[in-house]
């Protein structure tokens, strides 16, 4: 399953990008990791919008600035694809967290769920 996903990843050039922390002492136990998923636009003169997802750092981990280091890395990324901004989505519980590292939220965005599956084939 997963590396079917993987597979579809890979399909999508310059779309998707992750970034892992793993500790080489522990095994190569993943402890960190973040995604960008840059999206093409027709509005904005057909622009690229970055998206930084799915950010998650191992509880025993936290402390290290691995989150820091990884938003930074991925809007980083985002900006070298050209996009005209970068937007960190996340939970509504983890709002109060990025504030106090100084990110700001801008608008309130909502979830549509559907019960239908996702295609595996999506580019």
């Amino acid at each position: 399953m997963y590396e079917a996903r993987f597979d579809d990843l890979l399909a999508c050039p310059s779309t998707y990008f992750v970034i892992v922390f793993e500790d080489v002492e522990n095994q190569g136990k993943i402890v960190a990791s973040a995604s960008l998923v840059v999206e093409r636009k027709f509005l904005r003169n057909a622009g690229i919008v970055g998206h930084v997802e799915d950010v998650v750092v191992h509880p025993d981990y936290k402390g290290n600035s691995m989150g820091k280091i990884m938003l930074n890395a991925l809007k980083d990324l985002g900006l070298s694809q050209g996009c005209y901004k970068v937007i960190l989505d996340c939970d509504p519980k983890n709002v109060g967290e990025y504030r106090r590292r100084r990110r700001h939220p801008t608008a309130r965005a909502f979830v549509i769920r559907e019960t239908l599956g996702v295609p595996r084939t999506f580019c």
